[in-house]
Order: C-alpha cells, then sequence, then structure tokens
C-alpha cells in the first residue's frame, strides 16, 4: 500500500504542536517519544501523537463533537474505506520535520509486510 499526503499548512500545524507538546504515552507497553500516528480506519490521516489533543476546534474540548486535527492521505480522505484491518502506527516525529524544512512538497508512505517507508518528493 503507497500513501501519499501534501506537506501543506495541516501537516506543518499537527508537526509542530507534536514538537511543542512531545509528551507521548505507550504503543502497546513501548515508549514511542515524539511521534505522528499513521492511522486507518475512515480514511487514511496522519495525527499528532502527544497526550496534550489537538483539536479542530478546542472549544469542543470534552464534548462528543471533539475531534482530532488530522492530514488525509490523498485520494483518502474521511469516508473513504480501504479493505483489511484499521490500524494505528507511530511514526517519528524527526522525519517529519526534516520533510517540512525541506523543498518537498509530498511525502509518501509505504507500507509492506515488513516495514514502513517514508520519502519526500517534489510532486505527485
Amino acid at each position: 500500500m503507497q500513501f501519499l499526503f501534501a506537506l501543506d499548512d495541516t501537516l506543518q500545524t499537527i508537526v509542530a504542536h507534536t514538537t511543542e507538546n512531545p509528551e507521548t504515552g505507550s504503543y502497546y507497553g513501548t515508549e514511542i517519544g515524539p511521534s505522528l500516528y499513521l492511522v486507518k480506519d475512515d480514511g487514511v490521516y496522519l495525527m499528532s501523537a502527544s497526550k496534550q489533543a489537538l483539536l479542530i476546534d478546542p472549544a469542543q474540548s470534552g464534548t462528543d463533537n471533539a475531534a482530532n486535527l488530522v492530514a488525509y492521505a490523498i485520494g483518502h480522505e474521511s469516508g473513504t474505506w480501504l479493505r483489511g484491518e484499521d490500524f494505528g502506527e507511530p511514526l517519528g516525529l524527526e522525519f517529519f520535520v526534516q520533510a517540512l524544512a525541506s523543498r518537498a512538497t509530498h511525502l509518501k508512505i509505504t507500507i509492506t509486510e515488513t516495514e514502513i517507508a517514508l520519502e519526500t518528493s517534489c510532486g505527485r
């Protein structure tokens, strides 16, 4: 599976939040450090793994309408479904910081049975 993400303002906001709020929990009992989660459920997206939530509307905190700010993969926005199990996988923050500092415009995440590879590009 391959997913393409725009290195845009939304992803920059998520990375900045995670940088400013680096405390995360554990992932299946393992401390993960500052990370973004790659999530597949209702669409495919990246979100902060920080304990301090990054909400679309902070005024909704503690309500049923509270929603995290996420960066969707191109073509895999909310409402798109893929076969297979839903998942959330932590990816180290440093790659995203470097990708945003580069002149790249997109981030490609490739998932195989044995690894997750991340690479940047200056176009689709």
